[in-house]
């Protein structure tokens, strides 16, 4: 009982010291600083504007010097290290970009004068405070997050769109994308209604969800399951940890594994490929086959049972 005790004691006075030591080291202003401010942006053609409807800027010409037309963009570069990312696309015809969330001022103010050069828009969301991670978040006042509400026509088609986030969720909806790429270091991805031609999702530590996207799917993480649900076309998903889950709405060819997980897959009645199916340990179940096609849906799994399921 007196050696639990000391043991006790010796521990809280360790947190003690190093508090204190990170106190003197990096200040109280550091370690415990106020709310991050908050922005609000709409940028377009005519301009870049605050949520007022207040052009940027005293003149006009550096406005307008920073305007940027939807409509012109080819492609799209999201970069980010703390902080969730969200973006969302809406078929409304207004050609605008919302941009809005919570960050250093450093961050805010890149933010502000953001330009597109050669077709490209490139938000960079980084900041180089590389103590950012010692503050101590109180509620939701130093909670970074990024929204992106993108205004586009119904026909408007983007070729290219890029994200990498260290350390947070990324989440899209929406979008006529053809090749899109998303990454979480640490965090979510998850994109829903998307069309294209190309998709590549991964997280090193992080589930990575797929919801009704028309779009050839490139799928993994190292640590997290792997959800995609509504497929149409050519899937690849892997996970290293973690499970597997693919559900079809339309026959496609499928390439999944798990080296620690189950893979579970629901076809369409239309499937009338041909199975590959190997596990090194665990059960493997699937439907007879109908050899009425050369498609094939291929799983391999190093400990976790297969299982496919007709809807």
């Amino acid at each position: 009982m007196n050696w639990n005790r000391a043991t006790m004691n010796m521990v809280g006075i360790v947190c003690i010291v190093a508090g204190a030591a990170g106190l003197m080291y990096y200040g109280p202003s550091q370690l415990f600083k106020s709310q991050l401010p908050s922005y609000e942006y709409r940028i377009s053609a005519e301009g870049s504007q605050d949520a007022s409807g207040q052009e940027k800027g005293a003149d006009k010409t550096s406005d307008y010097e920073s305007r940027i037309d939807v409509r012109e963009l080819e492609s799209i570069v999201i970069n980010a290290d703390y902080g969730d990312v969200k973006v969302s696309w809406i078929n409304d015809n207004k050609n605008m970009i919302e941009l809005k969330g919570q960050a250093p001022e450093a961050v805010i103010n890149r933010i502000r004068d953001v330009q597109a050069e050669n077709g490209t828009l490139e938000l960079n969301f980084e900041d180089n405070d590389n103590a950012g991670w010692l503050n101590i978040n109180i509620g939701n006042t130093q909670r970074r997050y990024h929204e992106v509400v993108i205004h586009t026509s119904e026909d408007f088609v983007l070729d290219n769109m890029s994200s990498k986030v260290s350390a947070g969720t990324f989440e899209m909806t929406g979008g006529h994308i053809k090749q899109l790429e998303a990454l979480s270091n640490l965090g979510r991805v998850k994109v829903k209604n998307v069309t294209g031609n190309f998709v590549k999702l991964r997280s090193d530590s992080g589930q990575v969800v797929a919801d009704n996207v028309d779009a050839e799917i490139e799928a993994s993480s190292s640590l997290g399951s792997v959800d995609l649900n509504q497929t149409k076309k050519n899937v690849q998903a892997s996970a290293n940890a973690g499970s597997v889950s693919i559900v079809q709405a339309a026959a496609h060819p499928i390439d999944a594994e798990s080296q620690l997980g189950s893979v579970n897959i629901r076809i369409v009645p239309e499937y009338n490929g041909k199975f590959d199916l190997k596990t090194e340990l665990g059960s493997v179940s699937a439907p007879n086959e109908k050899h009425g096609s050369d498609m094939v849906i291929k799983v391999r799994t190093e400990a976790g049972s297969i299982k496919i399921v007709e809807k």
